[in-house]
Formats: C-alpha cells, sequence, structure tokens
C-alpha cells in the first residue's frame, strides 16, 4: 500500500531510461554491409565521373590553337645608354692618391699565406690543431708551431682552413706527439689525431 501512494526513485528513473531509448530507438541510424558497400560504389563512380571530366577538358585545352598576341604599343622614352663612371682623381686637397699594389717582396720570411704554405709531409696520419675561416688566424698559428720547432701545415675544407702539426706513418707516434702538443700548451683539449687525406 505504502509503494502505491510513494514513487519510488528506482521507478521514475526506469521510465527516464524506457523514454530515452525509445527516442533512440526511433532515430537510430543502421547501416548494414550491403548498403555500406553499395555507397563506396557510388562514391568512386562520381569521382571517377569528375576525373574523366578533367581530363577531357584539359586535352581540349592542349589542342585547342593559341591565341596570338598582338603587341600593344607602348610610348616610353628612348632607353639611354649606360654613363661610365668616372676615374676617381688623383689629387684631392694637395695629396697625391696613389693605388696601392700588394708586394709579397716587403713580407718576413717566416709569415706564410695560402700559396706559399709549406707542401703537406707525407704521413698516413696528421694531428689537427684548429679549424679557422681566416687566413690572417691561420698565419699566426703556423707561426707560433714553427718558432716552438714543429711543422705546421693548412689543409684547406671548403671555407675553412685546417691547422695541421707533422706527418705520422703510425697512429701511436701521433697520438704521442699529441700529448706532448697539450702538455705544452700548443694543442687545445680538442685537437685530435686524424687521417692524413679524408
Amino acid at each position: 500500500m505504502q509503494a502505491d501512494l510513494f514513487d519510488s526513485s528506482s521507478s521514475r528513473s526506469s521510465l527516464a531510461n524506457d523514454s530515452q531509448g525509445a527516442f533512440f530507438d526511433r532515430y537510430r541510424l543502421s547501416i548494414r554491409l550491403d548498403k555500406a558497400l553499395l555507397l563506396f560504389i557510388a562514391m568512386l563512380m562520381v569521382n571517377v565521373f569528375v576525373y574523366c571530366r578533367g581530363v577531357d577538358s584539359g586535352k581540349q585545352a592542349a589542342q585547342a590553337p593559341l591565341q596570338e598576341v598582338t603587341e600593344v604599343p607602348v610610348e616610353s622614352e628612348p632607353i639611354k645608354p649606360i654613363e661610365m663612371i668616372p676615374p676617381l682623381p688623383t689629387e684631392i686637397g694637395g695629396l697625391q692618391i696613389t693605388e696601392i699594389q700588394p708586394s709579397r717582396e716587403k713580407l718576413p720570411p717566416d709569415v706564410s699565406t695560402a700559396d706559399e704554405t709549406q707542401a703537406k709531409p707525407h704521413g698516413k696520419y696528421t694531428i689537427q690543431i684548429v679549424t679557422y675561416k681566416s687566413q690572417q688566424s691561420v698565419d699566426q698559428q703556423v707561426q707560433k708551431l714553427a718558432s716552438k720547432g714543429y711543422q705546421g701545415f693548412v689543409i684547406p675544407s671548403g671555407k675553412y682552413l685546417q691547422v695541421c702539426v707533422n706527418a705520422f706513418n703510425e697512429r701511436r707516434e701521433a697520438m704521442s706527439a699529441l700529448r706532448d702538443l697539450q702538455l705544452h700548451g700548443l694543442a687545445p683539449p680538442d685537437a685530435f689525431v686524424r687521417p692524413m687525406s679524408r
């Protein structure tokens, strides 16, 4: 009797679920395998049709004669010839200006340049000390090595110049010389033994 007078919460929730279930049952979208297969085939046919139409219109455009391009007269000023830059003055304010030509004769004999660098010594291994971009830094490093009795030379690598020391026939000789160079402060900690040619 009490159950008839008072609604319980469980009965309310079951009614709500029933009405919700009925809504989803009415509007449920169910696709069976045969419907999905037919839909896929229809979309494939539409894509093939669109592709064929594009190919046909492309062929027609390629076969159509090109329209002749007619020149439209444009009124403009005639092209002026390029004027040459006048030569620089040889005298300014009473001072004579002369062109300075580099002279290799005035260089001290111990300075080496890229062209004058000693020939690469023969051997299988060498010690690569450092890599620079500027020739001036390379020259300073080679001079420093020469003053300490080591034969420094340069191996160019693209836009970089690799400063190397001596040539060795065996790797262990090169490793020993590398340790000596590092002890005397002539080689940084990242200097290494490398093959003479790569």
